[in-house]
């Protein structure tokens, strides 16, 4: 029975050593590469490295753009506050026009 269940046990190791063999065949066959792999990865990689360089090209571009922008906005909002005081200006010194004469007379 002994002589048995070792034979059993040495075909199971020879099927498993086999397994692992040829899935290390099919590893080292998956890890090289053919020069026709390498050569349209590298055209990927130029290809992403333009699509990048002109994206950072647009962005360079809108962030100058927004500070432009920020900067016309500003002067709006400044010339708008010019704008009320020469609208307000005239109401107070007229107010202040008829407080005055009524204290004096």
């Amino acid at each position: 029975m002994r002589a048995s269940s070792t034979k059993i046990k040495l075909t199971k190791l020879k099927e498993v050593d086999e397994n692992v063999k040829e899935k290390e065949l099919d590893t080292s066959k998956s890890s090289t590469v053919t020069y026709e792999e390498l050569i349209s990865v590298e055209e990927e990689l130029v290809l992403i490295k333009e699509r990048f360089a002109q994206i950072t090209e647009e962005k360079l571009k809108l962030q100058r753009d927004l500070v432009s922008m920020t900067e016309q906005y500003r002067m709006v909002c400044n010339s708008s506050h010019n704008k009320y005081f020469f609208y307000v200006a005239p109401l107070v010194f007229m107010v202040l026009y008829l407080l005055i004469s009524a204290m004096i007379s």
